[in-house]
């Protein structure tokens, strides 16, 4: 019998003998890997009668979450951190002060604790490794969302005109008294973006929104908008409204 096996014994016993580790020598007799007879000899000292009328050895992690599980039943799962009380911690904090492991050996063994009963049984059947039984405690990544389908013409119409009104109020009061209305339509309405953008949208639209744009500006009265509008437009040369408006606009 090696001197580690003795009742009372572990793996310290052999300070001082000449021989190999428990582990070495039978894996050099039996062909099996030392780290494997490690953990194997790590499970069974770790088993209980309960455990093992109830489905097997349990997988590694297993007494950590034990663990766990029994001082949030007892004494609560919250913990003081710097900062103040964490009530999410679910006693992970508690229990690697009393096993003197580290907190992320706690939350290891937790993932691997709320794997299905399917996967569990499957773990034990095959021995799967620490690694391994993380690897399929990860969450399924979400698919990717698909792209929304092209708009119609009249959707895209409205979705253009919703920006540009919706650029327009986002710029407040003194944003469009600083630019000035000629300097509005002179510097922004000359890019491609607007110019395209003001084509879509129609004479009516555009009609509607040089309303609301020029009773902003000027500060007119909105019962005098139509007769005030129609001046304004009287005043623009047949060039400037074409390349405005897309088409002539008469004063009437």
């Amino acid at each position: 019998m090696h001197p580690e096996t003795r009742n009372g014994a572990n793996q310290h016993t052999r300070v001082g003998q000449i021989g190999q580790a428990f582990a070495d020598d039978t894996a050099e007799k039996t062909g099996v890997a030392a780290r494997t007879i490690r953990r194997d000899a790590t499970r069974g000292e770790r088993l209980v009668e309960e455990k093992v009328a109830h489905g097997g050895p349990p997988l590694p992690g297993g007494h950590i979450d034990e663990w766990r599980r029994l001082t949030v039943e007892k004494v609560g799962a919250a913990c003081t951190h710097l900062g103040g009380v964490q009530p999410a911690e679910r006693g992970i904090k508690k229990t690697a002060d009393a096993l003197g492991v580290s907190e992320d050996t706690v939350k290891r063994a937790t993932r691997i604790a709320a794997l299905p009963q399917d996967v569990r049984d499957t773990a034990r059947a095959e021995d799967w490794s620490q690694s391994r039984l993380l690897q399929a405690a990860r969450p399924t990544p979400k698919a990717p969302p698909i792209a929304p389908d092209p708009l119609e013409e009249e959707q895209a119409i409205e979705a253009q005109v919703k920006r540009l009104m919706a650029a327009w109020n986002a710029a407040g009061p003194d944003a469009r008294a600083a630019n000035g209305l000629a300097r509005m339509f002179s510097s922004r309405c000359a890019g491609p973006s607007w110019t395209m953008a003001w084509c879509w949208i129609g004479w009516r639209r555009r009609k509607r929104f040089l309303t609301q744009l020029i009773l902003t500006e000027l500060g007119w009265a909105p019962g005098d908008h139509r007769q005030l509008l129609r001046r304004e437009l009287q005043q623009l040369s047949a060039e400037r409204k074409t390349a405005l408006f897309g088409m002539p606009c008469r004063s009437q």
